[in-house]
């Protein structure tokens, strides 16, 4: 991988002030913005694009772009904290928290840092590491498929999970991390190749929905580009597929503004400073980044998925705006996918379940039962 490497003499802007508490060595500080890159989520890896001066914290040696535009190291370190690799801590701060309305617990298991599996009967499935093939799987469970938005949290995730447990399906959660989502190939690329051999590797679900919000979008279309390339081999996973429903549905445009937006909801500043380096990483890293975000919107306007889809949509939401998922349904539906389109005037991004719920499950169960009623369990119809 062939990455920019810049160098930059820092200038401290007239707000910024050197704390004894921050820095205790102030020539290694000196040194470090002297020769950090503007880039960051990398450091300490193997594929860096700059080679790290020692013992320097790596969040303090990322913060170069940030402080430049005038922010404090505090708000610095939020940022690149939220960037960094999907194992690093989070700061809970800049996470927005949506509570539960349920508190039946469903047990899960972790298939990889990425994937997780909910089901009644979680805790009696065996995981092969190397395969990721279940054992002990009822026979013909249905299974969807949740792409989550960028930091969604269990918590938040588990109003959608519990629709799905109470129709008798099984259901894994697939996440991405913005780190993942800004390095294609070390991050939503990987991510896509375990969730192809999940699928290829458990033909026991022989029914498969895919629930997808946000950036999820992407991440599928990274799952599409890898069975695209071998149909031969994919087509019976790509047969499995009865539904998918589609939650702010996010497109390349929209990466800008979605990524600040999920990292610092609530922070302008912050939003505008990490939607300027956003910018910067998509037109420098054209051939490790951008180039994979082409391919991908463009396989998910073509989709290899022709099972009927239902979208969820809001008119007031910048990140996946009704326009751009109105051209997806232009180029759906010449090729023979079954459409059902909502758009809310007012709502939130990946939070119309939360302003409409009723709406939103009425619809949702009506779209399930048109087009998996003969999959579903004598339970499930029974709820629906």
């Amino acid at each position: 991988m062939s990455l920019l490497r810049l160098t930059t003499r820092f200038t401290p802007p007239t707000n910024f002030f050197l704390s004894k508490s921050s820095f205790r060595n102030t020539l290694a500080t000196r040194r470090a913005f002297s020769s950090t890159a503007l880039l960051f989520g990398v450091s300490g890896m193997k594929y860096s694009a700059i080679e790290k001066p020692g013992n320097l914290d790596p969040l303090l040696y990322n913060c170069s772009p940030f402080i430049n535009q005038g922010l404090s190291l505090n708000l610095c370190r939020k940022i690149t904290t939220a960037l960094s690799p999907l194992n690093a801590p989070q700061d809970p701060k800049v996470v927005q928290n949506l509570t539960s309305k349920s508190k039946k617990y469903v047990p899960s298991k972790e298939v990889t840092k990425n994937i997780t599996i909910y089901s009644e009967n979680a805790k009696s499935y065996e995981i092969d590491s190397k395969t990721l093939k279940l054992k002990n799987v009822p026979k013909d469970r249905p299974l969807t498929i949740i792409m989550a938005w960028l930091l969604a949290k269990p918590k938040q995730l588990k109003n959608y999970i519990d629709i799905y447990i109470n129709l008798g399906f099984d259901v894994i959660t697939i996440a991405t991390s913005p780190w993942q989502l800004l390095w294609p190939t070390k991050g939503t690329q990987m991510i896509a190749r375990d969730a192809v051999q999940f699928l290829e590797n458990n033909p026991s679900y022989t029914q498969l929905l895919v629930h997808g919000f946000s950036v999820g979008a992407y991440q599928f279309s990274e799952l599409m580009v890898i069975m695209s390339q071998n149909m031969e081999r994919y087509k019976p996973v790509l047969d499995r597929f009865q539904c998918q429903i589609w939650d702010s549905a996010a497109d390349i445009t929209e990466i800008p503004i979605g990524v600040p937006k999920a990292i610092f909801p609530k922070n302008m500043r912050l939003q505008t400073a990490l939607r300027n380096y956003t910018l910067y990483h998509m037109k420098t890293f054209h051939n490790q980044a951008t180039i994979h975000y082409m391919r991908g919107s463009q396989m998910f306007h073509s989709t290899l998925v022709k099972a009927p889809a239902l979208f969820f949509v809001s008119e007031n939401d910048l990140v996946g705006p009704t326009k751009s998922n109105i051209e997806v349904v232009k180029n759906w539906e010449p090729a023979g996918v079954k459409v059902t389109f909502k758009s809310w005037e007012k709502s939130g991004h990946v939070a119309h379940l939360i302003h409409h719920r009723e709406e939103y499950i009425t619809m949702l169960y009506k779209h399930l039962e048109e087009n998996m009623l003969q999959q579903l369990s004598i339970k499930a119809r029974a709820k629906l």
